[in-house]
Order: C-alpha cells, then sequence, then structure tokens
C-alpha cells in the first residue's frame, strides 16, 4: 500500500504545475551558478532562481498558483501524508519484529547499528537537498526516494524468500528424519508379533 502512495508522489511531478525541469535546470548549470546560488540561500538573501515562492498568488477557486495548476501539489501533499502513514505503520512493525526475533543480549547492537544506518541516509537525503535547492531538481529527490523504498521492499521480499524455504527445508527435514524413526517402530512390532 505505501508503494502505491510513493509512486502517487512519483506521479506528481509529471502532472500540470509541477516545476520539475531537470533537463533545463542542468543544460544552464554552471559551477559559478550553483556555488551563487548555495551561497546566496545560505544567507537568506534573493536568490537569481527563476522560481520564486514570495508572493505567490494563490486562487483557490480556480485552484492555481500564479496561474498555473495546482495538481501537482496537491496530488504530492496527498500522496506524502499517506506514505508518511505508511512508514510509521511500517516501523512499529519493524521494531516489532525486531524485538520477538532478536536475543535480548543482542539487541542494544543490532538496534543501534540500525539506528546508525537510519541516521546516515537521512543525513545523505539532506546533503542531496543542499546539493540540488533548486524546485526545479525537487522530482530528482522524489524520483531517488522512490527507487529507495523500492530497494527496500525487494530486499524485504528477498528476506522473506529465504525465511519460507528455510522453515520449509527445516519442516522437510524434520519429517525425514522422523520417518525412519516410525519404519523402525513398524519393524519391532513385527518382530514381536
Amino acid at each position: 500500500m505505501q508503494l502505491c502512495f510513493v509512486f502517487t508522489c512519483t506521479l506528481s511531478i509529471f502532472l500540470p504545475g509541477s516545476p520539475f525541469d531537470a533537463g533545463g535546470y542542468f543544460s544552464t548549470l554552471t559551477v559559478d551558478s550553483w556555488t551563487s546560488n548555495f551561497v546566496d540561500s545560505m544567507r537568506g538573501s534573493k536568490s537569481n532562481s527563476t522560481l520564486s515562492t514570495e508572493n505567490a498568488d494563490v486562487n483557490w477557486k480556480t485552484w492555481t498558483i500564479d496561474g498555473k495548476p495546482m495538481t501537482s501539489v496537491l496530488v504530492f501533499f496527498a500522496g506524502l501524508a499517506m506514505t508518511r502513514l505508511g512508514v510509521w505503520l511500517t516501523a512499529l512493525c519493524i521494531t516489532h519484529q525486531m524485538q520477538e526475533s532478536i536475543p535480548a543480549n543482542e539487541r542494544g547492537t543490532v538496534f543501534g547499528f540500525h539506528s546508525s544506518i537510519c541516521s546516515f541516509f537521512s543525513v545523505a537525503k539532506n546533503i542531496l537537498v543542499i546539493m540540488l535547492p533548486d524546485p526545479r531538481t525537487f522530482g530528482i529527490l522524489i524520483i531517488i526516494s522512490a527507487i529507495c523504498t523500492v530497494i527496500g521492499y525487494i530486499s524485504y521480499l528477498c528476506y522473506l524468500f529465504k525465511e519460507m524455504l528455510y522453515k520449509r527445508d527445516k519442516l522437510k527435514g524434520s519429517k525425514e528424519k522422523d520417518f525412519p524413526v516410525e519404519e523402525n517402530e513398524l519393524m519391532k512390532e513385527k518382530d514381536i508379533e
């Protein structure tokens, strides 16, 4: 379900009103222009970016922002809100599974490593946002986020499949071990008769 909402967010960058234009951004990008925009954004001064969010004219009757449809914004925020709900539920399930499956004496190490990985990706996200600050590149960040989410789901499905095979083989192995015992008992019964 969460994956559907992640794809909804990804779809929003292609809807009317989206500022996503990675090709236009990278075709005009130079080190000097990026550095200038980066320094200006750190100072809080006005950037020479073509897309400004100051004094945006929102018309709620026609659902437009500065005359452009806000379809992409609404779809993005709806998908984002539902995705966050899915992330919250997923985090609860992961924590519960980890608490049940990890021995008590190893939990601190595993949870510490898990927390470190989460913090690493949080910092990586912040670095990407700093490196791609223009609204025209926000779609790239959405696409990267969707790809990482899909990779996470694929990893979990591989783990789940491996566990299912392990349990099946364990169950099959225990049945094979039980079978000769039953056969030996039948032979003993025949010998007794």
